[in-house]
């Protein structure tokens, strides 16, 4: 198994701040899925949506994914529908240790809410209460996918030792149950 880490969880969820951070402490490079859809697609996301469509939108995202998934040494922060699609989720948990970073569904629209112009899912709301009334319709909606993760994370603050330690339990156990 390799060994990556694919951190998932709403936008906004922290997944950016954190897994550098994270990356940092477990000796993994850090990397954006995102970014790495908007090299490859050479455009925005909000203009991939708005050229192309969500269903365009998620070929890329899984053929990204499986990209660098195959990679090692690599703390992958995922876009927050990317467990939802194409089995990616499966594909993932069978790659390396999935991470649910999960914070309040009110500190995600609070965060999102600052920079909604880079968000297409939210976009068009009208106020923080309707992107809020958007972030849990979404968790809902996702819910079943990221239960499966190997990990959930509901701390606003990390403790990153700790939770570097935890993964690597997970590492273990993943690899011994592969022999």
């Amino acid at each position: 198994m390799n060994r990556i880490v694919f951190f998932i969880g709403m936008m906004g969820a922290g997944k950016t701040v954190w897994g550098k951070l994270l990356a940092e402490t477990m000796s993994l490079r850090f990397v954006d899925l995102d970014d790495e859809i908007v090299a490859a697609a050479g455009q925005s996301i909000p203009a991939i949506f708005e050229q192309y469509g969500e269903d365009y939108f998620r070929e890329l995202e899984a053929r990204q994914l499986r990209l660098i998934g195959q990679q090692n040494n690599v703390l992958l922060s995922c876009g927050g529908g990317t467990p939802c699609f194409f089995d990616n989720m499966e594909w993932m948990k069978l790659h390396g240790v999935v991470l649910w970073l999960n914070p309040p569904a009110t500190e995600i629209a609070e965060r999102i809410w600052r920079v909604k112009h880079k968000r297409p899912l939210i976009a068009n709301a009208a106020s923080k209460e309707e992107a809020l009334h958007i972030v849990e319709t979404l968790i809902a909606k996702r819910q079943s996918w990221y239960a499966q993760a190997d990990l959930e994370v509901t701390d606003l603050v990390l403790d990153l030792p700790a939770l570097a330690a935890s993964i690597s339990t997970i590492f273990q156990q993943k690899e011994t149950a592969t022999k």
